[in-house]
């Protein structure tokens, strides 16, 4: 008779890690981590030239890092230099059960953030804001966050 357990474990293998690989979310590319939910958070990110490699932005109740609200990381659209750069509008999702959820702790306000990384992965500033939280209202806008970069980086 034949071993049939050499041929079944590893088929089993293969079948549990096509699974695994189906279901795990591609959590570094340029799009919001969740993309649906009953509440919308904008902001614009601008910077004072080009010379920066990536940003990481992310929202969160006031107090609350550990709930995530909403995150995306933007990779700069070209090599760095010490040029004029792009202005990004991020458009991001979010529960409204989550506000809930720590109404105790959060103050009614949401907590966003945005760092940059420049190049050569040097790490720049973070730049936070704080806005009222009001579950009757769909749309936070959050304005314009300024990131500062050093453009002798790039000469």
């Amino acid at each position: 008779m034949y071993n049939t357990t050499k041929v079944i474990v590893p088929m089993v293998i293969f079948a549990f890690g096509m699974i695994a690989t189906a279901v795990v979310p591609n959590v570094r590319a340029d799009r919001p981590y969740y993309t649906s939910g009953d509440h919308i958070i904008k902001l614009i990110v601008r910077f004072d030239s080009d010379c920066w490699n990536e940003i990481y932005a992310r929202a969160t109740p006031k107090n609350n890092n550990h709930v995530l609200l909403n995150y995306q990381y933007i990779d700069n659209n070209d090599k760095p230099d010490a040029g004029p750069s792009e202005v990004l509008k991020l458009s991001w999702y979010f529960k409204d059960s989550k506000m809930q959820q720590t109404a105790s702790t959060n103050e009614d306000r949401i907590r966003t953030y945005v760092t940059i990384e420049l190049v050569n992965e040097q790490n720049g500033e973070t730049v936070t804001k704080y806005l009222h939280y009001d579950a009757g209202r769909r749309t936070i806008d959050f304005g314009t966050f300024l990131m500062h970069t050093d453009k002798s980086l790039c000469q």
